[in-house]
């Protein structure tokens, strides 16, 4: 089960005219952080982490929307990966959600034991839509 992130940090939101593929018209470009709270000691942990950006737009409005991320506040030793982040248009709430999925694995042994953790994901999303003129 995802875990939802109830508010982003510096949410930005850009809008710009465009003449694109299938009608559409509008590009919306939408950045910020994500606040998450993952920490792993001593072993191995992948959580999936989803949130919503950018404006409420009908099914056949919306085209596409792709995203870009980054780990931020990365504290302790280990690995860690964003593993995964998907975009798709949400049928509930009419806007766009992101699905991160965060992988961390705590380094030293069992009489050195570790941990790692992350409180926030970075994104950068681009969404293409069909709005009436």
């Amino acid at each position: 089960m995802a875990n939802q992130v109830p508010t982003l940090e510096n949410p930005q939101e850009l809008e710009a005219v465009v003449s694109g593929p299938d009608g559409a018209n509008r590009l919306f470009v939408c950045t910020g952080v994500a606040p998450i709270n993952q920490y792993s000691a001593g072993g191995a942990q992948t959580q999936v982490w989803t949130w919503r950006v950018g404006p409420q737009l009908a099914r056949l409005q919306f085209r596409r929307a792709v995203a870009q991320g980054a780990l931020v506040r990365v504290t302790g030793s280990g690995q860690w990966s964003l593993a995964g982040l998907d975009t798709d248009w949400d049928d509930e709430s009419g806007r766009v959600e992101v699905r991160a999925e965060v992988f961390l694995q705590a380094s030293g042994g069992a009489t050195n034991p570790a941990s790692v953790g992350v409180q926030g994901i970075s994104y950068h999303v681009t969404i293409l839509a069909a709005m009436e003129a």
